[in-house]
């Protein structure tokens, strides 16, 4: 290492007024960094007793801080020993300052007390409410209404007017979450942090939140065996594998909530996807305003062009590239699509699993790209309603009307490129199941009825 560690006798963040550099010999034996994301920010080494730096060695206490590369750490760990030559040793373990600042910002719950009495049974609830906006497959519990929060209200009521000296910044967008505070600072963001998909970094008396966008820096160092790495230690832990569940006894409930049987679109209109994502919002439940429409537009522009069978990049990363009209990554589409629209190179079946991630007009912009997070809202598979009669001519009529003013007539054409009169009748009766094959408009007339005068030739 070539960066120097110094010892301070800043003790309990009560500031020092001496430094001591410790030996350069026993940190480049031993000195080691460990940093883990919302986990573990802390360094390591061995030092040992010398005359020519002594006053470092004895400066080695419990709590006391060290500088490294412009970050202070407060010792949490210390264990006396001797070397192979007799030599006294202490190894050190620090971790960031901070870590331990945070802990000492708690928000406890007040206790009631003989003038501010605890009060209960003063709130009410309407039942009769309902929720239009029920996805398919969502099960819907009436509950308490809970009310969502920004991470940056739920951090201000931590460190407003804290006593230890510490603020924050964020970097990114979060999404709002149902969440309170409570306990320690420390505690509260290993417990709830990931559910705004932040990451922190203490930075001495600074904590820094960044969402993976922000978080993520190039570095572009390529690291050698035997080049600028001296050696490489990979582990395998199977302990978490398993191959194969025996259940006994066990009990399931499966509740599939049926939706709108949809507009059967299943491809853009010249091009225009808007039916399509009215026909997976109805067919899922989804509730879209036309800025909802527009967005969802704005995004797969931005990602695919429009094209079902676009592919990217794969970020420098090791789960494959990013894939179809939303560039979804497998793995990712996976997880968040809604059997049996289960196909990552059909349209309609990304734009389904886009609502069905949560919160999903927060996670996608129109302008950059996305990175879907949160739980799925739904894993039941989708069962559209069996349409009535009635209802199935109003559905081919309304899916007929869609492509007004937006299909050119092309003599012998039979797709949404362009088609004439007798493609255009095929494309719409084999839509919808109708077996017909593409011939002639006299060929078409056995298949329906004349509906009597006034009739008109053209």
């Amino acid at each position: 290492m070539s960066r120097s560690v110094e010892i301070t006798n800043n003790l309990n963040n009560k500031n020092g007024d001496t430094e001591e550099r410790l030996d350069f010999n026993d940190m480049y034996n031993s000195f080691k960094i460990n940093l883990q994301l919302n986990s573990a920010y802390e360094i390591s080494f061995t030092a040992t007793y010398t005359q020519q730096y002594k006053d470092a060695y004895n400066m080695l206490k419990m709590g006391r801080g060290i500088w490294y590369d412009g970050r202070e750490y407060y010792i949490n760990q210390l264990e006396n020993g001797f070397d192979e030559n007799g030599l006294a040793t202490k190894q050190i373990t620090a971790h960031a300052i901070l870590i331990d600042l945070m802990k000492n910002v708690r928000l406890d719950p007040k206790q009631p007390t003989e003038d501010s009495p605890e009060v209960s049974g003063d709130s009410s609830s309407d039942s009769s409410d309902s929720d239009d906006s029920q996805q398919t497959g969502t099960v819907v519990k009436k509950t308490d209404e809970q009310e969502t929060h920004s991470l940056q209200e739920l951090l201000d009521k931590f460190f407003k007017d804290n006593d230890q000296g510490i603020s924050y910044e964020l970097h990114g967008n979060f999404p709002k979450q149902a969440i309170d505070c409570s306990g320690s600072l420390y505690e509260w963001l290993g417990n709830n942090l990931t559910s705004f998909g932040a990451y922190y970094v203490p930075h001495n008396y600074v904590l820094k939140i960044y969402d993976l966008e922000s978080l993520k820096l190039p570095t572009d160092v390529q690291l050698r065996y035997l080049h600028n790495v001296t050696s490489v230690d990979i582990q395998s832990d199977g302990n978490d594998f398993y191959n194969d569940f025996d259940v006994y006894g066990g009990k399931m409930e499966k509740d599939i909530t049926t939706a709108g049987s949809g507009n059967g679109v299943n491809e853009p209109v010249n091009g225009d996807w808007t039916p399509v994502i009215q026909n997976a919002a109805s067919l899922v439940g989804e509730h879209l305003s036309q800025s909802d429409i527009s967005l969802v537009l704005a995004q797969i522009n931005l990602e695919s062009s429009g094209r079902e069978n676009a592919k990217g990049g794969d970020d420098g990363l090791s789960d494959g590239i990013a894939m179809g009209l939303l560039q979804f990554k497998q793995g990712t589409f996976n997880y968040y699509c809604r059997p049996p629209y289960t196909n990552i190179w059909h349209g309609l079946d990304q734009i389904i699993a886009l609502f069905n991630v949560p919160n999903w007009r927060s996670q996608i912009t129109g302008r950059h790209g996305w990175s879907p997070h949160g739980a799925p809202v739904s894993k039941s598979p989708i069962q559209a309603q069996q349409a009535s009669s009635t209802a199935g001519v109003n559905n081919i009529v309304s899916f007929c009307r869609s492509f007004v003013g937006k299909v050119p007539y092309v003599w012998g054409g039979s797709t949404t490129s362009g088609w004439d009169c007798s493609g255009f009748v095929c494309y719409v009766l084999n839509h919808f199941g109708i077996n017909t094959p593409r011939t002639n408009t006299v060929g078409l007339e056995s298949k329906g009825t004349i509906v009597g005068p006034p009739l008109s030739n053209g």
